[in-house]
C-alpha cells in the first residue's frame, strides 16, 4: 500500500501541474504599473511574474508598460492606458 501511494501521489502532481501551467500566462512589467482582476472581480495592483489565466483581466496604467507571455511563448504587449481580457489559452 505505501509503494502504491509513493508512485501514486507524485503522478498526480506532476499531471495536474503540467495541466495549470499549461493554462496560464505570466505577466511581465516593463515600466510603470499594471493591475489584474480575477474574472469579473475588483483590479488589484498586479506583481512581476505573476500567473493570469482565462478570464483574468490585466490593465496598464498612464505611461506603463506590460508583457503578457503565454504559455506557448508567445507574448502580447500592452501600452499604456490599456486593459485586456485573457478568453482562452
Amino acid at each position: 500500500m505505501i509503494v502504491a501511494v509513493l508512485l501514486v501521489v507524485p503522478a498526480v502532481l506532476i499531471v495536474t501541474g503540467g495541466r495549470s501551467a499549461a493554462s496560464s500566462s505570466t505577466v511581465t512589467l516593463l515600466a510603470g504599473s499594471a493591475s489584474v482582476a480575477r474574472g469579473g472581480g475588483a483590479f488589484r495592483p498586479a506583481v512581476d511574474g505573476e500567473l493570469v489565466t482565462a478570464g483574468d483581466r490585466v490593465q496598464t496604467a498612464a505611461a506603463s508598460h506590460a508583457v503578457i507571455t503565454f504559455f506557448d511563448g508567445s507574448t502580447l504587449e500592452l501600452e499604456p492606458d490599456t486593459t485586456v481580457t485573457v478568453e482562452e489559452l
